[in-house]
């Protein structure tokens, strides 16, 4: 277990996990009675957003090539852990 500061009602983290966590990562917070935890949350699989799709009426080709630009994007910036 490591510990880490607050100072100005922000956590300072060490080196290590700013390295791991990449640029505009996203972290889910949970706290229950004196426990914070920050989960690093992950992109969804390409076929998790496929499944999200409907079935019944076919994508317009512009709404599917804007759904891989914004999850490539997204990919790039989030770094591959």
């Amino acid at each position: 277990m490591e510990t880490v500061k607050v100072a100005n009602g922000k956590i300072e983290l060490n080196l290590r996990l700013v390295k791991w966590l990449q640029p505009d990562s996203e972290l889910a917070v949970l706290t229950q009675g004196d426990t914070l935890i920050l989960k690093k949350l992950r992109l969804p699989r390409l076929s998790a957003i496929a499944e999200r799709a409907p079935q019944d009426t076919p994508m317009p080709m512009e709404e599917i090539a804007a759904e891989v630009h914004q999850y490539r994007r997204e990919k790039r910036h989030a770094g591959r852990s």
